[in-house]
């Protein structure tokens, strides 16, 4: 079932089109990586999909509806966004911090319920923060303020996922910690689209790879069908080693070209 879909979409910013023509649908159950590199236009697309990017042409709709029709407490509650180097200035308690995800699903003056409660345990778990839980936000290092805003993001409980380089910030094991809690969460019908430059982990977790380069969709298919040979020459000017170890293709960069 798709649940969000572009349609040949464009956004421009200052003079340059910044994403040009980009048409795709994110169906229930799925994790996708956004690949591409630099300045290729993926964080400006995942702003267009949530409707933080003004349209220059095309449509986005959400559930089979424009997005622009959707008032925004009831997108918020379909759609969670997690920004590239999200930060927090303020010294909040991390699980109070993490509990403002819950905030589309309440009304005005509205305490929190069972049911809210429930939702931000489950989702400082995941991201293994639940002992940061009364920590100061201010207080937090990098990775720990990473995974913090991304539990913020599940806590949502959303039907969409858009995450730009939630891994970015991370150690090699929290890494894999973040790839396994969003492809459990489309166990559930969730569906993901993730911005990664960390192609091995593209290639182990995600169902479907999405390259852009200079604001175009480039690739689009199973990891094995777009992490080859000519796709990193052409876009990403690298030579890799790519292989597979226990059933799992890795891609390791080792030249520039």
């Amino acid at each position: 079932m798709t649940l969000l879909a572009a349609d040949s979409i464009a956004v421009t910013l200052g003079r340059r089109r910044v994403v040009d023509g980009v048409s795709l649908e994110l169906t229930a159950g799925r994790l996708v990586g956004l690949l591409g590199p630099n300045a290729a236009g993926k964080s400006t697309l995942i702003r267009a999909l949530c409707g933080l990017a003004p349209l220059a042409a095309g449509s986005v709709t959400l559930d089979g509806r424009p997005l622009a029709d959707w008032p925004r407490d009831l997108r918020a509650r379909r759609i969670a966004y997690l920004e590239q180097g999200a930060h927090c200035a303020w010294p909040i308690a991390a699980a109070r911090l993490v509990a403002l995800g819950r905030l589309p699903h309440l009304g005005a003056w509205q305490r929190p319920a069972v049911e809210d409660a429930r939702a931000i345990a489950a989702a400082l778990a995941d991201c293994d923060v639940a002992h940061l839980a009364e920590r100061p936000a201010t207080e937090l290092s990098g990775g720990e303020e990473a995974r913090v805003l991304l539990a913020r993001a599940l806590a949502a409980d959303p039907a969409v996922i858009l995450a730009d380089e939630p891994v970015a910030q991370l150690d090699p094991a929290h890494q894999l910690q973040v790839m396994e809690t969003l492809k459990r969460r489309t166990a559930v019908g969730t569906a993901v689209l993730t911005v990664l430059h960390e192609l091995t982990l593209a290639a182990q977790f995600c169902d479907r790879l999405i390259v852009m380069d200079r604001g175009r969709i480039v690739a689009d298919g199973a990891p094995r069908d777009v992490l080859t040979d000519a796709l990193l020459h052409d876009v990403y000017g690298v030579r890799a080693a790519i292989g597979e170890r226990d059933g799992a293709l890795y891609v390791l960069p080792q030249t520039r070209i």
